[in-house]
């Protein structure tokens, strides 16, 4: 007879429908909108509310995925955050997302080519709110679970090509 522990964990691929995130989000934004007075607060608000999601995720993916230890940052935010994080939220593929070294020594970017979050919600309600902020707040959590000491930042690039804006994240590696 084996054990409960001996035989393999499921493999997770559930994924959560577009309309049901769409309707979480905007809940989420409401419901910090009516405690704060600022963007700026709500975007912070957004930001701890992502890192708490950040730091489950990297528990859900150590147990269901047998990954190599990382020790380097760009291998870690390379597998952990752009193929891990958005394959999983996002169902992303590595093609719409570009890991960049920033200008800073042990800074990097993440470009998306086209914004996440912002499809959910109205930016004539918010103003200059960018609601990337949570998703910045979820690639923080990771990050700093994996044992980064990080701050990520969430940024809009306009894009004359196309009709969409891209998002950049911003990852600062501090020194520990």
């Amino acid at each position: 007879m084996s054990s409960i522990f001996s035989q393999p964990l499921p493999s997770i691929k559930s994924r959560v429908p577009v309309k049901t995130f769409s309707l979480f989000f905007c809940e989420l934004i409401k419901f910090f909108n009516e405690q704060t007075n600022s963007v700026t607060e709500l975007q912070q608000m957004l930001s701890d509310c992502g890192k708490q999601i950040g730091v489950r995720f990297l528990e859900l993916i150590s147990i269901t995925e047998r990954s190599r230890r990382l020790s380097d940052p760009e291998d870690i935010i390379q597998k952990v955050v752009c193929k891990s994080l958005f394959g999983f939220l996002f169902d992303r593929n590595l093609a719409k997302i570009s890991l960049e070294r920033a200008r800073q020594k042990n800074d990097y970017m993440i470009k998306l080519k086209e914004a996440v979050l912002s499809q959910y919600i109205s930016q004539q309600s918010y103003g200059r709110f960018n609601p990337e902020f949570f998703l910045a707040g979820i690639i923080e959590g990771v990050l700093q679970s994996c044992g980064l000491n990080v701050q990520v930042s969430a940024y809009y690039q306009d894009r004359n090509d196309l009709e969409t804006t891209a998002t950049a994240f911003y990852i600062k590696l501090e020194d520990s």
